[in-house]
């Protein structure tokens, strides 16, 4: 089994969260997503863009995925609480789910803070996928990749 690229985001394994170059990238991205549907695992693609923020990032994460609390903020909590609690409520009803964030490096390079605390959250609720032996994975696109974008926006699923 490989850890490039996406080749095992079709897997329940505990190597959950991925660095992804775009060497690692070609056109088998497409039979990867593929795969995601034919398994009815769910997935969210967000393109990192300049000024985004954590509130920004869950938000259209939730969105996509049909998450139960989202839209997030407004309120006393930190939106990763409630993204958080979704996570573990999605893992109730689906096989699956793969988080993409393309333009990685410019999120880590603006937004580090935001970074490390998505990363945070996501490890918190893994758990709960990993003991129902379901896929759940992170995944950064390190740099902008087109590939990506295009297999993964073409027809999004939650």
């Amino acid at each position: 089994m490989t850890m490039s690229g996406y080749g095992v985001i079709h897997v329940s394994t505990s190597a959950c969260v991925h660095f992804v170059g775009s060497d690692d990238v070609d056109s088998s991205i497409f039979t990867t997503v593929s795969e995601l549907k034919r398994l009815g695992i769910s997935y969210a693609y967000l393109n990192y863009s300049h000024g985004m923020a954590a509130i920004d990032i869950v938000n259209d994460i939730g969105k996509q995925l049909h998450l139960e609390y989202w839209p997030y903020g407004g309120g006393p909590v930190p939106p990763l609480v409630p993204f958080l609690d979704d996570l573990c409520q999605l893992s109730q009803r689906v096989n699956g789910v793969a988080l993409v964030i393309d333009s990685a490096d410019l999120m880590f390079k603006e937004a580090q803070n935001d970074a490390f605390n998505l990363i945070e959250a996501f490890l918190i609720q893994f758990e709960d996928w990993f003991n129902k032996k379901k896929p759940c994975h992170l995944c950064f696109q390190v740099e902008r990749n087109d590939l990506v974008r295009e297999a993964f926006c073409k027809q999004p699923t939650a």
